[in-house]
């Protein structure tokens, strides 16, 4: 039985962890007072470096990459995420969102590596001005 949409299941009072068959850690979050769903996974470690940390960053700017995700650091840690208003949400969004953000979270840790192994001075993604 799902809830209504726009009403969110006790369970989503604090946190929910599901593990995928990747063993890939993923967090549905629904803060108290709050009115936003959030969906995210930690994508690595904190970068060690400014330029790291930029290229992360950067990607917020890439709206036809990233569509309605984003990329923020938690606990010094580098996460992929999506907030959604909960009156929109129904459990079929949350299995499309979270569908979403897998092949995303697997396409920007390709470009990642490929940043880091193709280059021995580490750049933004391509077409975006990192400002300093």
């Amino acid at each position: 039985h799902y809830p209504a949409r726009g009403q969110a299941p006790e369970i989503f009072a604090t946190r929910v962890k599901i593990q995928d068959a990747e063993q890939k850690n993923w967090y549905i979050d629904y803060p108290t007072g709050s009115s936003q769903l959030i969906i995210y996974t930690f994508l690595l470690d904190k970068p060690k470096t400014f330029e790291e940390l930029s290229y992360w960053f950067a990607l917020n700017g890439n709206r036809s990459k990233m569509q309605s995700a984003w990329v923020a650091e938690k606990d010094e840690k580098i996460l992929l995420g999506v907030s959604m208003p909960v009156e929109f949400i129904d459990a079929n969004l949350v299995e499309n969102l979270m569908n979403n953000l897998h092949e995303l979270s697997t396409s920007i840790m390709s470009d990642f590596h490929r940043h880091i192994d193709n280059s021995s001075v580490f750049l933004a993604p391509a077409n975006h001005t990192v400002f300093v």
